[in-house]
């Protein structure tokens, strides 16, 4: 009766430690990838208690289909003809802050063939004296411009992605 009463004690231990490493495992795991997780809505909020216990910090929360380019003005440089200028209102339509994207713009000749790709950080494309850490809040809208050299020769047009 003994050897069975150690035997259910040993194996409640170790089924005790297996359950730790299995739970240390899944709490490194999501540390380590808590950038990704972070934009996980149903992840966030338990990230967010995780952080809250160990003094991590997560990334703001990220939605690129709540940012639009309104008022946007796609020209010919006035001095440079080599060069196609991309100008207007980036707004945030989500209910949260959210960092500055980078911007993907591709230009394409009228045929959809590429004549370039260009990616933008928010320092290129920022005033100076708008502070980027900032972000952009609810609502907000910010001016940007954008440069973009292409064939003198071509009528381009273009695609524009926000990550």
């Amino acid at each position: 009766m003994a050897a069975a009463g150690r035997s259910r004690g040993a194996t409640w231990r170790f089924g005790a430690v297996i359950a730790l490493l299995v739970g240390l495992l899944v709490v490194q795991s999501a540390y380590l990838c808590r950038d990704r997780l972070s934009q996980e809505p149903l992840a966030r909020p338990w990230l967010e208690a995780g952080c809250a216990v160990v003094g991590c910090a997560l990334p703001r929360f990220s939605d690129p289909r709540a940012l639009q380019l309104r008022d946007r003005v796609f020209e010919q440089h006035p001095r440079r003809r080599d060069v196609i200028r991309l100008e207007g209102r980036l707004v945030n339509t989500a209910p949260f802050r959210q960092d500055f994207p980078n911007i993907h713009v591709r230009i394409t000749d009228l045929d959809g063939q590429p004549l370039g790709v260009r990616r933008f950080t928010a320092t290129d494309y920022l005033h100076p004296a708008v502070p980027g850490g900032a972000g952009l809040a609810p609502g907000q809208a910010e001016r940007l411009r954008l440069e973009i050299m292409v064939p003198a020769d071509q009528v381009p047009s273009f695609e524009l992605g926000f990550y």
